[in-house]
């Protein structure tokens, strides 16, 4: 009798792990697809923007969208990441309660879009003149609102599909959104420049938003779900418990980046500065949409009552996004002669490749946190989240004070230095309480990935010779490989 059952014990994990499995890949399949087509489009967008505009230019149009997504926090109110969690845990449990928090979601968005770029629209020409020291770039704040609105919507909306785990949809749907913001970035730069840039993404977000509300449409009809806006009330407590802390979080990290820029930009060269930083960091946002796609396959797997305490899909959890941050990582590092390839010959400097050098290795760890984040937000734990970034934020600034006189270098080493001392402060949250599997982050292998990155950098930084660097990033690969492998695969 105890064989028997011990049979189905195991038949039952085996088909469970299966399941998950194919469910992982799967989802994850078709987010990374999506994720390939639309962010190379925006990349290839992006780098003719680098070159038409020069840095001065670059530099503002990386301050308007920062302005955008500060401002975007507080009008997205961490709606989208309810909307994930809440359908993917109640959709097939509780499927009114899935059409309640639809509907909630989706008025919250409109409700305070709206009111934050109204606002923003009104306050444009003070922001302008006496906070980004750029009196001319009032009309490009307000056309801004337009792109901030609907990316606020389109944010909720991709919550939702998240939630039903529709990653074939959200794939097709990042594919056609590629496909608009490529010539309409690229036209508006050529004929009109920065603000033909802001006028080409707005217009992009807003046809997302249209192929969007139809793929909801499809996925509701599907589950059998109604989606009301009566009975929203009953969802009220959900905005306390989970949008509040997620809002939090956001509310402190992206405003104090918005600061930061607004600090370097108000030193003398500061906008030549901030225009090498962006560029650097659009690699840096490659890897963090990729984490973003694997991430929304993974966590509303994490939120699902089916796969609590699932040690493989924990594991899958923390090690996918760190790799896709690693793995990449090792030959940019060696060779930051890629970065003034790519943006061309006026960051063909020193300054400039160890900027690119320094925001690849914290991008690592950003790659790396995106699990940890996951793990607080399935875990109910979000106001930890907001303690994690309030103090990277302090750190942040205080570094900032102190190393902007350096100009760019300067200004990625702070993030640098941010997320280093952050991560090391918090390890002790996720051991102790025994919220990721063993190994993942304090281990001999794990140990072994943080010395390889470190060391690549230190190579490029110093300017070890082309070949030097050739062969340990050859060895690096090797290793990092094995080490992964032997992470994924612990017991």
């Amino acid at each position: 009798m105890n064989f028997l059952l011990a049979t189905r014990d195991n038949v039952l994990k085996n088909l469970t792990d299966n399941t998950l499995q194919s469910r992982l890949i799967r989802g994850t399949f078709w987010s990374v697809l999506g994720t390939i087509a639309a962010q190379g489009m925006a990349f290839a967008a992006t780098v003719f923007a680098a070159h038409t505009l020069g840095q001065i230019g670059y530099g503002e149009l990386g301050m308007v969208q920062s302005t955008v997504g500060m401002f975007g926090v507080f009008a997205g109110f961490g709606i989208g990441l309810t909307a994930t969690k809440h359908v993917a845990e109640f959709k097939r449990s509780a499927p009114d309660r899935a059409g309640n928090i639809i509907g909630l979601t989706t008025l919250m968005s409109l409700v305070l879009g709206g009111s934050i770029s109204i606002i923003v629209f009104i306050l444009a020409p003070h922001l302008a003149s006496h906070v980004i020291n750029a009196p001319h770039l009032a009309a490009e704040l307000r056309i801004s609102c337009f792109l901030l609105f609907f990316n606020t919507l389109v944010g909720t909306q991709m919550g939702v599909l998240a939630g039903f785990e529709a990653f074939k949809t959200i794939a097709k749907i990042n594919f056609l959104r590629g496909l608009l913001n490529f010539p309409l970035v690229v036209v508006g730069v050529y004929y009109w420049g920065l603000p033909g840039a802001i006028v080409g993404l707005a217009s992009a977000a807003a046809g997302g938003w249209t192929i969007n509300s139809f793929a909801i449409r499809h996925e509701v009809k599907n589950a059998e779900i109604i989606v009301t806006f009566r009975k929203i009330r009953s969802e009220l407590l959900i905005l306390w418990q989970f949008s509040m802390p997620a809002f939090f979080s956001g509310a402190i990290a992206t405003p104090v980046r918005w600061v930061a820029n607004a600090i370097l930009v108000n030193h003398a060269g500061g906008y030549a500065a901030l225009g090498v930083f962006v560029a650097a960091t659009q690699v840096q946002k490659i890897a963090n949409f990729a984490g973003a796609r694997v991430g929304a396959v993974l966590l509303p797997m994490m939120a699902s009552k089916d796969t609590t305490n699932c040690d493989r899909l924990n594991r899958a959890n923390i090690l996918i996004s760190w790799a896709i941050g690693a793995l990449p990582a090792l030959p940019l590092l060696c060779f930051p002669e890629i970065f003034s390839i790519l943006f061309g010959d006026q960051y063909n400097n020193v300054s400039a490749k160890r900027t690119f050098v320094l925001v690849i290795a914290y991008t690592t760890i950003v790659m790396y946190n995106q699990g940890l984040t996951r793990v607080l937000i399935a875990n109910s734990l979000v106001w930890w989240g907001v303690l994690n970034n309030l103090l990277w934020s302090i750190l942040l600034l205080v570094s900032i004070c102190f190393l902007k006189e350096f100009g760019a270098i300067g200004f990625a080493s702070s993030f640098l230095i941010a997320y280093t001392l952050t991560m090391i402060c918090f390890t002790p949250l996720y051991t102790h309480r025994d919220l990721v599997p063993q190994g993942t982050i304090i281990s001999f292998e794990a140990g072994i990935i943080w010395i390889e990155i470190i060391t690549l950098s230190c190579l490029s930084i110093f300017q070890f010779s082309i070949y030097t660097r050739a062969i340990a990033l050859l060895f690096s690969f090797i290793i990092t490989y094995k080490m992964f492998k032997a992470l994924l695969i612990r017991r």
